[in-house]
């Protein structure tokens, strides 16, 4: 009861406001592990809100349950930062069962003891000490390696873990947190962000130098049926690696997964593993392309506000405008043509992109572009390079990337073809006539627009 109260006071603080509010509740005993919080909610009529916790076999009073209750979930904020930190903003903002806390198991390090063999070591107890037989999604360490979280794919696979745990644990030095009594609400400022930061921890988004050359980003593998344990026990003992990997976080439906290295050595020696080693294990070899500027340029709110004076605020919306791009887009064949169209379509969309200085040295020309590659599907591994925009011609495969800041284009002109070819395309040039054309397009569309 009281670990309930808890729960409910950090995802619902408002339904405590009623002092009769016991009189409307409900305890629910021997909830299986496959019904989440968003099932008995649609399930049973004129429910305001529901929670889970872990059962504990503890017979409690009810009436300092709820006291006791809401203490300890302010008691518990520092860990529950903890935990955030480590978890992807994207796995929160893709819960829609709400019940993604559950799926994750939060480990600590005692006084004078740490967490040893990174992502591997962390997978490696699951398996062995904790017995949890399941694919793992994510497997983190925090760069001090006195806390660390694994994630996996359903509530089953850590059903029974909180139950065992502590007297198993304490042996190793390790204590284990009750994820349950951790929910997590997805933060807005994570849905306005770019895609990387998403895809990354918030302890290595906001600790960019520290991470900087340690994050690579692979692409090309089947996260469908990848299990994080395996690749992180590739790391370890099968890529030459001098130190341990810290982190192994797998987005299945981005098809797309991060590593964090132990050092900017590792990341050279894991691109040089041969190609029959990375087959001999998953079928192929990944494209590997190193993640710089998790957050993009800081832009000065002088900067912003200047730039707003020269911009109408406008939406993508059903406009003749917009009919007429699209028009022209589907039109357009020859590549200066083509070029125009997706200059177009890039400044109807985001014309701060285009306008904003130095546009021929922040956009790109991808040719090319693998069938069956969507537009969400480029810019997700496009971010590994930096906050940008992307205009896709689905007729002729061809895309323009248009990046925030000027490195983050000159990175990936760099990349050899076989990156490229992992991205998604094949060739990837300067845009011809981008210094001539791009004002005079945007403000033709603006001009569209405004009438």
């Amino acid at each position: 009861m009281r670990n309930l109260i808890a729960v409910l006071h950090a995802m619902e603080p408002q339904v405590l406001e009623d002092p009769h509010f016991l009189e409307r509740c409900l305890i629910l005993d021997g909830v299986p592990a496959s019904v989440s919080s968003l099932d008995l909610f649609q399930s049973i009529v004129g429910v305001q809100t529901a929670v889970l916790a872990t059962w504990h076999g503890k017979e409690v009073s009810v009436r300092t349950s709820i006291l006791d209750g809401v203490a300890e979930g302010s008691a518990r904020r520092c860990t529950a930062l903890v935990l955030r930190s480590l978890v992807p903003p994207q796995y929160i903002l893709a819960d829609q069962d709400r019940d993604f806390h559950l799926r994750c198991i939060l480990i600590g390090a005692r006084s004078g003891s740490t967490i040893s063999q990174g992502a591997h070591g962390l997978c490696d107890m699951a398996w062995k000490v904790l017995f949890v037989r399941a694919y793992v999604v994510a497997a983190i360490v925090r760069s001090d390696r006195e806390a660390g979280v694994l994630v996996y794919d359903d509530t089953e696979s850590t059903e029974l873990v909180a139950r065992r745990a502590p007297p198993l644990m304490y042996k190793l030095g390790l204590k284990l947190y009750d994820s349950s009594l951790f929910p997590m609400r997805a933060d807005p400022t994570d849905r306005d962000a770019c895609m990387l930061r998403r895809l990354l921890p918030p302890c290595v988004a906001d600790g960019e130098e520290s991470y900087r050359h340690r994050v690579l980003l692979l692409v090309g593998m089947d996260t469908q049926k990848l299990d994080a344990a395996e690749l992180a026990h590739f790391l370890q003992f099968e890529a030459d690696l001098v130190h341990a990997a810290e982190a192994v976080i797998i987005h299945r439906s981005e098809g797309l997964v991060v590593v964090v290295l132990g050092s900017s050595e590792d990341t050279t020696r894991l691109r040089q593993t041969p190609e029959e080693t990375w087959i001999r294990f998953f079928g192929q070899k990944p494209s590997c392309a190193n993640v710089y500027g998790f957050g993009g340029p800081d832009i000065s709110s002088e900067q912003k506000k200047k730039e707003q004076q020269h911009q109408p605020v406008m939406t993508m919306g059903d406009t003749a405008a917009f009919q007429q791009v699209r028009e022209l887009r589907e039109g357009d064949s020859d590549t200066i043509a083509l070029v125009h169209c997706l200059i177009r379509f890039c400044a109807l969309a985001t014309p701060e992109c285009v306008l904003r200085s130095g546009f021929p040295e922040r956009c790109l020309l991808l040719s090319g572009v693998v069938h069956g590659t969507t537009l969400f599907d480029l810019s997700a591994r496009l971010s590994a390079f930096g906050d940008h925009h992307v205009s896709l011609h689905d007729l002729e495969r061809k895309a323009l990337v248009v990046f925030v800041c000027w490195d983050g284009a000159a990175r990936l002109l760099r990349e050899p073809q076989d990156t490229w070819k992992g991205l998604g395309f094949l060739e990837c040039t300067r845009v011809p006539g981008a210094a001539e054309h791009a004002g005079v397009i945007v403000q033709e569309v603006m001009d569209q627009l405004l009438q």
